[in-house]
């Protein structure tokens, strides 16, 4: 196994030499999230927030959703009654 130091290397080649943005990104992330104070959205909503996303993540599971163009079709259609009436 590699000892502290070896590993630092290592980690350092790897994002030296990748241009991948998303991986950059996600390394970012990452160690943004360590930082003490660092508070997480989840941890920042209600519990009824929570329960709100938990019952769409398994809405979504089923099968139980609206396609986005559908979304966007019914929004237009709400503008255009609200500037019609």
């Amino acid at each position: 196994m590699n000892n502290t130091a070896e590993l630092k290397n290592s980690l350092f080649e790897f994002i030296v030499n990748t241009n991948d943005v998303n991986i950059l990104n996600q390394i970012q992330d990452y160690f943004t999230q360590l930082k003490p104070g660092h508070t997480d959205w989840w941890d920042e909503l209600s519990q009824s927030q929570k329960e709100s996303v938990d019952r769409g993540l398994m809405q979504l599971d089923k099968g139980e959703r609206i396609p986005h163009e559908d979304v966007k079709k019914r929004i237009r259609q709400l503008i255009e009654s609200k500037k019609s009436g």
